[in-house]
């Protein structure tokens, strides 16, 4: 993504939106991001590369991954290494709400 009005528009538009804030697409922690997108259906993923100024926007870090959300505490800051597990687990943790719907998603992650 490339400009703010884009970014705000997928934030807005998606109950989980993850966003990786860099530099390239060679940067290690958006190479785990990018295999964890992969693997996972139903939220949505996206990236900035450079465009300090959407990521201040956002206050992120450079470098960084935020999962943006319309439930609990609205965002949560990625904090781990560049471990696809880790990062994994981090997604799986905040992407559900704390109350939800008994929908396909929730009853994947119940049973």
């Amino acid at each position: 993504m490339s400009d703010e009005a884009t970014v705000k528009n997928f934030i807005e538009g998606s109950e989980v939106a993850l966003i990786y804030f860099g530099d390239s697409e060679s940067d290690e922690l958006y190479k785990a991001y990018k295999t964890v997108a992969m693997g996972i259906e139903g939220l949505a993923f996206g990236h900035v590369f450079g465009h300090e100024s959407i990521r201040k926007a956002h206050d992120a870090k450079a470098h960084s991954v935020v999962l943006f959300k319309k439930f609990d505490e609205k965002r949560n800051d990625y904090a781990g290494s560049t471990s696809v597990n880790e990062l994994k687990e981090f997604v799986n943790s905040h992407s559900f709400a704390t109350v939800m719907k008994f929908d396909d998603r929730a009853i994947e992650k119940i049973f």
